[in-house]
């Protein structure tokens, strides 16, 4: 699990990084034009980067925390999908595969 944590959050901070040093940059030459299509293309980045952070520590808080006495939980079979690939939606990508899932959100276990 740690490596596939490490994956996840590497990846992400190592274009969050990229993208920081890029817009830095950016500002700190105010007398040369702005290449705008790059530095919104690297604001973006940087958003999605810090979402996927988010959303995998997210997930590693929920799934750590004690339920206590409750023994049962519902879960829609989508989030429970969604979660299941979340570790590993970036091998797919680095070998081109791409995930499709449909599912009605209504489906309960």
């Amino acid at each position: 699990m740690g490596a596939g944590l490490e994956h996840e959050l590497n990846n992400p901070l190592t274009s969050i990084l990229l993208d920081a040093e890029f817009l830095h940059e950016v500002f700190q030459a105010p007398e040369k034009p702005i290449d705008w299509p790059n530095a919104v293309s690297a604001s973006t980045s940087l958003i999605n980067g810090v979402e996927r952070i988010k959303k995998v520590l997210e997930h590693l808080l929920v799934n750590s925390r004690k339920e206590g006495l409750q023994r049962h939980s519902t879960l829609s079979i989508l989030q429970l999908i969604q979660e299941s690939f979340l570790f590993i939606e970036g091998q797919f990508t680095n070998r081109e595969i791409s995930i499709e899932i449909w599912s009605d959100e209504d489906i309960l276990i």
